[in-house]
């Protein structure tokens, strides 16, 4: 699951993962639960995936490894880094 932590200027927010494409609309003050509305939710098996993310003037490129049975909450942040939160 990837998420937003502030409404970083750029409207909605495009997320692109083993070749499908979520959006993230709105954004939480603090870590969302899995499932949340307004985030970008992937149900992936086990193995690490190359992920990308963009919006108006802002991009995010890296990779994400999945384990079994867990959710993973993958904040974007404005500097187009990533800070995973378990």
């Amino acid at each position: 699951m990837f998420w937003i932590a502030s409404d970083l200027g750029c409207g909605n927010i495009n997320v692109t993962c083993n070749g499908i494409t979520r959006t993230i609309s709105t954004f939480y003050g603090t870590a969302p639960s899995c499932g949340d509305t307004g985030c970008a939710t992937f149900d992936l098996s086990p193995g690490t995936y190359a992920y990308s993310a963009s919006c108006s003037g802002k991009s995010w490129n890296s990779n994400i490894t999945i384990q079994a049975g867990g959710c993973i909450q993958l904040q974007l942040t404005s500097i187009g880094s990533r800070s995973p939160a378990w």
